[in-house]
């Protein structure tokens, strides 16, 4: 006959399993949340962690102008980025390297010395014709037959626009139309900048008068000073003397130069000078 277990003496038995199996289960319920943060936590990681490529071990390659172009296209590839004519002169031997200074004589200077000065002598006739209140063009034949365009006053009157043309062509055409032909026939600011490794010396000739003359030794580095702020800084390559003078002697055309090709003259005057380069690139 199967009897059946006194409860009051199996209970008691297990008492101290009943305790440990409450342990765990609160400690469950306690990490429970800790585990959930984990979790959640490591997933938006990796949701939001950038792609990663695999590493490939760059091979050497040799470069390109070296591997496609022929000498030929290499020579010309140099003539391109810095022509010669912006560089400095150099002579066959390589004994004299020249900075020309090309003057007022160039096709600019000559061309608003022509049309400046007329435009200026324009505006005067106008300007006179208006105060008389008739073009003066038709007082003589000639003029009439040659300056047809000058004799029309239409919706021009004596103030303002009369008074300012007058005020404008009289100054333009008997001022600053003499000081344009003057330098235009003059060819004024004409001349050399020479360094000469036979004599050591750096000479500075304008308009045939002697500006600079200075032994290769007085010269403590060359200096290139570039900033892309063009008002508020200086783009251009010049000497600075052992006493701290600095010696400028390149022309204004030169600050608007590429970047490169001030960077090749820089170069190419420290090397020549056999002097140290000093760079302010801002």
């Amino acid at each position: 006959m199967r009897t059946t277990p006194n409860l009051q003496s199996v209970l008691p038995a297990m008492g101290p399993v009943t305790r440990r199996l409450r342990l765990r289960r609160s400690a469950a319920v306690l990490l429970l949340p800790f585990l959930a943060a984990m979790l959640l936590f490591t997933g938006l990681a990796f949701v939001s962690a950038p792609q990663r490529t695999r590493l490939v071990t760059a091979q050497p390659r040799v470069p390109l102008r070296a591997s496609m172009l022929t000498e030929e296209e290499k020579r010309q590839l140099e003539l391109d980025m810095f022509p010669p004519e912006k560089m400095f002169r150099m002579s066959e031997d390589g004994m004299v390297m020249r900075e020309l200074y090309p003057g007022a004589r160039d096709f600019t200077s000559i061309f608003w010395s022509i049309v400046q000065p007329g435009a200026s002598l324009g505006f005067l006739i106008v300007g006179i014709s208006a105060f008389f209140g008739e073009p003066i063009v038709n007082w003589n034949p000639v003029t009439k037959a040659l300056l047809p365009f000058l004799s029309s006053l239409d919706g021009i009157q004596w103030v303002p626009q009369g008074a300012f043309m007058t005020f404008y062509g009289f100054f333009g055409f008997f001022l600053f139309g003499p000081i344009q032909w003057y330098l235009v026939f003059n060819n004024s600011g004409n001349g050399v900048a020479e360094f000469n490794k036979k004599t050591r010396r750096f000479t500075i000739v304008r308009d045939n008068e002697l500006l600079q003359d200075m032994d290769f030794d007085e010269i403590a580095y060359v200096k290139f000073e570039y900033t892309n702020l063009a008002a508020m800084g200086q783009r251009e390559v010049y000497l600075v003397k052992k006493d701290g003078i600095e010696v400028h002697f390149m022309d204004n055309w030169v600050e608007e130069l590429p970047k490169r090709m001030l960077e090749r003259r820089a170069a190419m005057l420290a090397e020549f000078l056999d002097k140290d380069l000093e760079v302010d690139d801002a």
